[in-house]
């Protein structure tokens, strides 16, 4: 595990403690608290009231490689921009955008990050990803200028990534909230909802409180909630549910839960 923050500049990056691993090496410290910075930012479209949207909008991190002297990280982008909630109203500024595996590149002799390459992520069809909403009864995709686009059963908010271990990814997105497997040319392989993989009750986590995260170890995939389902409360405070998924069978092999603190929902 490579533990990195996130800065909440879209364009600034923290490694914090970034360490490689190696077969007969335990991990060693490589960078610790240093900022890169992103000088060029690439523009992803332009909206239908003509404003230029750049990259940005990371929602997970994972550490992918060193190679020549720099360190290689890949992220994910988020949804896709968008605006504040109005009702049950979200303007989507692109609603074509596909979620894309964003590879970066940290060079440390300028501490500088740049892009190496992208992947836009595909349905299983392979037509292009999107990042509508799948419903209309919590978030409905509106226009900049209030009207309705179409929603998309098969749109995803990711919010977490990690490795396969095979080149590919799995995602974890709040829509469903499900946990999505992708290959190394970003396409869907499979998505795991509630109901079927995933316990029943994940359907009823509160509007945009889907998994926020996700992990990996062995043959053994975590999703992690972001607030208590609703009505699900202890004597000690609310907490939030953390599934484990056997990836030979995918299917629910155990479930934990994660205590707030008191006045802590998410």
């Amino acid at each position: 595990m490579k533990p990195i923050l996130l800065a909440s500049s879209i364009m600034a990056l923290f490694l914090v403690g970034c360490s490689s691993t190696t077969s007969s090496q335990k991990a060693q410290t490589l960078v610790a608290a240093t900022l890169y910075t992103m000088p060029v930012s690439p523009v992803i479209g332009t909206t239908l009231s003509g404003q230029k949207i750049k990259l940005g909008g990371f929602s997970g991190l994972v550490f992918n490689q060193e190679k020549d002297g720099n360190i290689y990280f890949q992220t994910v982008t988020d949804r896709g921009p968008n605006g504040e909630l109005q009702g049950i109203d979200r303007p989507f500024l692109l609603p074509d955008f596909s979620p894309t595996v964003v590879v970066l590149k940290a060079t440390p002799q300028n501490k500088e990050l740049s892009v190496a390459a992208e992947i836009k992520l595909k349905k299983k069809d392979g037509s292009p990803l999107t990042g509508l909403p799948n419903t209309r009864l919590e978030e409905n995709p509106i226009d900049v200028f209030g009207l309705y686009y179409s929603v998309d059963p098969q749109g995803l908010d990711i919010e977490g990534i990690t490795a396969d271990g095979e080149g590919g990814w799995w995602f974890a997105e709040e829509y469903a909230p499900s946990l999505v497997h992708f290959n190394v040319e970003g396409k869907m392989i499979r998505r795991l909802t509630p109901g079927q993989e995933l316990p029943r009750q994940y359907n009823e986590r509160k509007t945009n409180r889907g998994f926020e995260a996700i992990a990996k170890s062995d043959n053994k995939l975590y999703g992690f909630l972001q607030s208590p389902l609703p009505k699900e409360t202890s004597k000690d405070g609310d907490f939030s549910r953390i599934v484990e998924v056997d990836l030979e069978t995918m299917k629910t092999s155990a479930e934990y839960f994660y205590l707030f603190a008191k006045g802590n929902d998410k």
